[in-house]
């Protein structure tokens, strides 16, 4: 199981990158003084939302996640899910 040091530092790394929620949405993030800033597109709308580093250090408690229930009490499941499961984020 990867450190929260080691996600962080691959959070940190593929910012702006396109990721894609459960439903194949595209997902994209920014950082900013340990805050991390989701940008979601839909249908040419951008819904943006703002997660503290303290919550994706309580999602990372959970790696590896499974399924979106295992995340599902946290603020922004779909988004946590997206990035916490995907290969260039947890290897």
């Amino acid at each position: 199981m990867p450190t929260f040091n080691a996600v962080w530092a691959n959070i940190i790394r593929c910012q702006g990158e396109v990721f894609h929620t459960i439903t194949g949405l595209p997902l994209t993030y920014s950082l900013s003084e340990g805050k991390a800033y989701f940008t979601i597109d839909r249908e040419g709308k951008k819904i943006r939302q703002m997660f503290y580093k303290k919550l994706i250090a309580q999602a990372c408690e959970r790696i590896p996640i499974k399924r979106l229930s295992d995340v599902a009490d946290l603020r922004g499941p779909s988004y946590l899910y997206a990035i916490l499961t995907d290969r260039r984020i947890v290897k």
